[in-house]
């Protein structure tokens, strides 16, 4: 599984940056910027971004996939839902398989959007303990390594895509890390982020947690 490394620097920096995001990405209540739903569909499915750097006062939409691994500890048989910034559209739904990783193909996105991804448990979702120590749920106790039953209402990890652009198959990771930079996007642009935007916030975060990238 991939973990996270984080210096005791960077979890306080982590902490820190949660505290300044003021909010959650429940919070997302604008539209999606940099897209243009007043025209008409083409009817065509291109495959890639328009290109033309001109406003025709159409939106194009291309025919993706993504794919992903949920990382906690490893989570099976979670919910994965595939939406614009704001919640509003649905794209996609799945749930992570036996190592965590989850696949949507064919679904219907705007190349130049953000897009977000959602983890949530169900009565079916088990993860796996990843502290060394050993963890605790629903006063049970689990050694390191372990699987156990995870259904939590107050759970959630989200993830933000910047755009697919001129691309149809995407990977992104859901983790602790990619939550705190959506959640620092949803209360920096709380009427929508562009997909500039979100690629400086993701970028911003990373740097100040001594990442590569968020995910």
């Amino acid at each position: 599984m991939i973990r996270f490394s984080l210096t005791p620097l960077a979890f306080a920096m982590a902490l820190a940056l949660t505290a300044c995001g003021g909010g959650s990405s429940d919070s997302d209540s604008g539209s999606d910027a940099g897209t243009d739903n007043t025209g008409t569909d083409t009817g065509t499915d291109t495959g890639t971004g328009t290109g033309t750097g001109t406003d025709t006062g159409t939106e194009t939409v291309t025919r993706v996939s993504l794919t992903g691994l949920a990382v906690k500890g490893i989570l099976t048989g979670a919910d994965i839902t595939v939406t614009s910034l704001n919640g509003s559209t649905e794209y996609g739904t799945t749930t992570t398989n036996a190592t965590g990783r989850y696949t949507l193909a064919e679904m219907d996105i705007p190349s130049d959007v953000p897009v977000k991804v959602t983890m949530t448990t169900n009565s079916s979702t088990q993860v796996k303990c990843d502290a060394a120590g050993g963890c605790t749920w629903g006063g049970n106790s689990y050694t390191f390594g372990q699987f156990y039953d995870y259904d939590n209402a107050d759970f959630k990890l989200t993830a933000i895509l910047p755009s697919y652009g001129s691309e149809t198959a995407k990977t992104l990771m859901v983790t602790p890390v990619t939550h705190l930079a959506a959640t620092r996007a949803a209360a920096a642009y709380p009427s929508g982020a562009t997909a500039a935007e979100v690629t400086a916030v993701n970028k911003a975060t990373a740097t100040l947690l001594g990442l590569d990238n968020v995910d």
